[in-house]
């Protein structure tokens, strides 16, 4: 009697075993797809990887999207957008360059080849003072980055009264940026010249550079190249 159970139980264990295998067998049937081509067709492209061969993604790719890294895209080399073809090399022959046909300046809402009136977002003066004599053009940009400056750029007429247009008047006196050569005669009648010291380049007191004064007329004045006054600086 108990062998007649015993092999009872094992039959109907064994039938249901087949039965739960059978039922596997049908449900992956019915997932499975067909191919829509023969191989290799229809095979999932390579994921972006870190080689070095070439890959290109025929639909929109999203970089960065969770902002952890403040950075979102980093390029070695040049980005040509709108073009297989970028233009290249740039005129000093360095890499790092963009070849775009337009860009949309969103904080202005204007596009770059609609034109754009640049305004600095900062102007100040340097925390020493110097005569007209810098060494040139390049020089007085050395100077201010270790006077006050650090990032900024010698300001010239045209930044100086845009920003005072948008900006709050605050009355700053400074060496700046002209650029220009005008002849001119000082209160004894003798001829000087203004023209940035010959280029920041001059600490005579024959010749003047330009100043920039709110609280003189037009906020331009001039100054010996022998006198010392501080840089007025934009950014």
């Amino acid at each position: 009697m108990k062998q007649k159970i015993a092999k009872r139980f094992t039959y109907w264990l064994e039938v249901a075993a087949i039965g739960i295998v059978l039922g596997l067998i049908l449900q992956g049937a019915r997932a499975w797809t067909e191919p829509s081509a023969s191989p290799p067709g229809g095979n999932l492209g390579a994921p972006i990887n870190t080689g070095n061969a070439g890959q290109v993604k025929q639909g929109p790719l999203g970089v960065n999207s969770d902002g952890i890294i403040p950075t979102g895209l980093l390029v070695t080399g040049n980005v040509g957008i709108g073009t297989l073809a970028p233009t290249t090399p740039a005129p000093n022959a360095q890499p790092g360059n963009l070849d775009v046909n337009d860009v949309y300046l969103r904080s202005i809402g204007k596009w770059e080849s609609q034109g754009t009136w640049y305004v600095p977002s900062d102007v100040k003066t340097t925390t020493a003072t110097h005569n007209g004599n810098f060494g040139g053009y390049q020089g007085i940009y050395n100077w201010i980055q270790t006077n006050g400056c650090s990032g900024y750029h010698v300001c010239d007429n045209t930044e100086l009264t845009r920003y005072y247009q948008t900006h709050a008047t605050t009355d700053i006196n400074g060496w700046y940026n002209t650029g220009t050569y005008s002849p001119a005669r000082d209160s004894g009648y003798n001829d000087i010249h203004i023209a940035d010291c010959e280029g920041w380049s001059y600490s005579g007191g024959d010749y003047k550079g330009a100043l920039w004064a709110i609280s003189k007329p037009s906020g331009y004045w001039e100054g010996y190249c022998a006198n010392v006054w501080k840089v007025v600086c934009c950014k």
